[in-house]
């Protein structure tokens, strides 16, 4: 992880001068980047994108991930103002049915839990589909070469704590779901 940024203002995009030098969301982006990176979300934050973002994939053969995108605090500053701050997806070259959106919100703890989520079920597909492969019959052939992992993004697994945490702001998005759906309010 030493070839995380500690700021915005530090990656490599930032010192050429590329997009994101008028970040007003940083605080949020570190806090989000920490409750993360336990999950295997890395600073993954590109000029071409309209904001900052972390993202958690594989990258032996193609290009899957879950990435969170953090959007500036200001609306006015927003490519799109009225857009929410968090959005969570799932992009995949490999699998279109992977290519998903889990989260678009204003709600931080909901952006985290659907980001954790996205990443447990991408490491099951990860799983599956890598014993798929080495399970496949070649032949004569020997069981071919085991993509190494991409090493800039880990697939570590989550703590107990982080599931724990996960299962109980489930339950509470849940919970208010259930209080907007009959009418109530937080």
């Amino acid at each position: 992880m030493s070839n995380v940024p500690k700021s915005i203002s530090e990656s490599p995009l930032m010192k050429r001068g590329l997009p994101f030098s008028d970040y007003d969301n940083e605080s949020t982006f570190r806090w989000i980047e920490s409750m993360l990176r336990e999950d295997g979300f890395q600073d993954s934050s590109y000029g071409n994108n309209v904001c900052p973002s972390l993202a958690f994939g594989y990258y032996e053969t193609g290009h899957t991930s879950v990435q969170v995108f953090i959007d500036y605090k200001r609306k006015s500053r927003r490519e799109i103002a009225d857009a929410k701050v968090f959005r969570v997806i799932t992009t995949s070259d490999e699998d279109a049915e992977l290519n998903k959106i889990h989260a678009v919100t204003d709600d931080a703890q909901l952006a985290i839990s659907m980001a954790v989520s996205a990443a447990l079920a991408l490491r099951e597909w990860h799983e599956t589909r890598t014993a798929e492969y080495r399970g496949a019959d070649y032949g004569d052939d020997d069981e071919p070469a085991t993509p190494e992992p991409d090493l800039y993004f880990s697939a570590s697994k989550p703590t107990s704590s982080v599931i724990d945490q996960l299962e109980k702001t489930i339950s509470d998005v849940a919970r208010q779901v259930d209080l907007l759906v009959a009418g109530g309010d937080r």
